[in-house]
């Protein structure tokens, strides 16, 4: 009996192995796929459907290099395809593909996907959404930070920073009615996309549950006019915002900070005392020391933020 077996295990590797294209012969794929020849391009998409992950990452890598002469003929396959896969796996990869190619015409497909709870990979489609960059795509962004599953939330935010500029107006819009816990999101959102037509509404957060993130953001999109509010945090109770507040007042890269930082430098918090340095050598460019938990000065471990 364990003779019989064997043979069958046998009979299935080597059916499989017979199956399974060899290496060069995706090579040679790729290669035409990237002179613009449909027929490579429609073999490698083709062995995206394969059981083996490393001949579809194969067949990914051939096909993102396709010429843009042939990016329309490749979309239209891709569009077609994503419509009708129902393999997990091989979705992945269609989605990924049509993020990778900025394919437009995805968009609509992509974003009902997004709302689809029951395809386990839909972090991969805000990953796409992010790539392709269409503002069409921002409310279904905004709906993803409140996923339940932290790798879409993830993927979600990343793609509305991509977005950059032109998503501020919808986040600006739709702001106040929005969780506290999407708000924060946004908010990070907003200091990364470094855009100072975010600052007004920044600042009429500061004291929000959202504070920190607030105080954070107000360093990299505030001007002058941010800065009374980020030396009040100077004072705040909490040693945390005032961590937050020295390292915003470094970014903010306002001189007048300059004094108010020097006083930090007594604070009875030593990582306010560190910070304060950090942020002073920042403003001044000059090496500032601060007296560490053992009572003795010290220097910033970096100057960077």
């Amino acid at each position: 009996m364990m003779g019989i077996l064997k043979k069958s295990f046998i009979l299935i590797l080597l059916v499989a192995l017979s199956c399974s294209p060899k290496i060069s012969k995706i090579d040679v794929y790729t290669d035409g796929a990237k002179k613009g020849d449909e027929s490579a391009i429609k073999s490698l998409l083709k062995l995206l459907e394969h059981y083996e992950e490393d001949i579809k990452v194969k067949a990914y890598g051939g096909l993102i290099m396709v010429p843009e002469g042939k990016r329309e003929f490749l979309s239209g396959l891709i569009l077609n395809k994503l419509k009708s896969e129902k393999d997990v796996v091989t979705k992945e990869f269609l989605i990924a593909l049509a993020g990778k190619l900025k394919i437009k015409s995805a968009v609509p497909v992509l974003i009902d996907m997004a709302r689809d709870k029951s395809y386990p990979r839909r972090y991969v489609v805000y990953f796409a959404l992010g790539e392709i960059g269409d503002i069409s795509s921002i409310s279904t962004l905004i709906e993803g930070l409140e996923d339940e599953r932290v790798d879409v939330q993830k993927y979600a935010s990343r793609a509305i920073i991509k977005l950059g500029p032109k998503a501020l107006p919808v986040i600006f819009e739709r702001f106040n009615s929005l969780k506290k816990e999407v708000q924060g999101y946004l908010i990070r959102a907003m200091g990364e996309i470094r855009d100072r037509s975010a600052e007004d509404l920044l600042i009429s957060q500061i004291n929000s549950e959202n504070k920190y993130d607030v105080i954070w953001a107000l360093g990299k999109v505030g001007t002058e006019k941010s800065l009374p509010y980020l030396l009040s945090e100077l004072k705040n109770p909490d040693y945390l915002a005032r961590v937050k507040a020295c390292q915003a007042l470094g970014d903010l890269n306002q001189p007048s900070a300059i004094p108010y930082l020097r006083k930090l430098l007594s604070d009875k918090e030593v990582v306010v005392r560190e910070w304060s340095a950090r942020s002073l050598e920042v403003l001044t460019g000059e090496r500032t020391y601060y007296i560490d938990e053992k009572g003795k000065p010290a220097l910033p471990y970096s100057l960077y933020h």
